[in-house]
């Protein structure tokens, strides 16, 4: 059964029948013109008096505004939700920037004693890099299933014909962010390690 919106997609259940101004059932009116001179108030205030005895119950207006109409609540769950996946990934962000920062000051140590064996600037850049993409790609995975879970029980109880909750492109582009939050938040910490001399390090408690 559909509802008319335009979300539903195309209806093939429609009937058009012709009507007169006696009819009961002409309580709409679609009107084009050629331009939009073609439907002046005066045009449409004929069209209305042929269609209804009372040409005061229709009210003009445009298919634009209608669709604007009807996409809104969708346009405003959009943004709400694009507004709060902008504030998650920002507090996700600096809470992984805080968590990698004191780890690895946890471990200057470490990082001491690995420079002073031999390891370089960029190797270990590489180990802090690693080591967050690991703690990044469980996060991922345990984002991934409760995503995922959450949009097929969603999708078993609202049914869109044409617009599909569970889609790969929308999951390959926050994998992607994520991923991109991780390796800047990640950046800080793996400069300052590597910047540090190791005889400075090894002083540590």
């Amino acid at each position: 059964m559909v509802s008319g919106f335009l979300f539903d997609g195309h209806d093939i259940g429609h009937v058009y029948l012709p009507v007169g101004a006696a009819n009961r059932h002409a309580i709409a009116l679609l009107a084009r013109g050629h331009t939009n001179s073609d439907l002046s108030p005066d045009v449409l205030q004929q069209l209305f008096t042929q269609a209804a005895p009372d040409p005061q119950v229709f009210e003009a207006i445009q298919l634009g505004e209608m669709k604007a109409l009807q996409l809104y609540p969708f346009r405003a769950a959009s943004w709400i939700g694009s507004m709060l996946g902008l504030i998650t990934l920002l507090l996700s962000g600096s809470g992984l920037y805080g968590v990698l920062t004191y780890t690895w000051n946890q471990r200057t140590k470490e990082i001491g004693i690995r420079m002073a064996l031999g390891a370089t600037a960029v190797m270990i850049a590489r180990l802090v890099m690693q080591q967050s993409a690991r703690m990044a790609g469980l996060g991922l995975i345990v984002g991934f299933c409760i995503a995922l879970g959450a949009l097929l029980a969603l999708s078993s109880v609202v049914h869109l014909r044409h617009v599909a909750l569970v889609d790969a492109a929308a999951f390959a582009g926050g994998l992607g962010v994520v991923l991109l939050a991780t390796a800047l938040a990640a950046s800080g910490p793996a400069r300052r390690a590597t910047r540090v001399e190791a005889s400075e390090m090894l002083r540590t408690d």
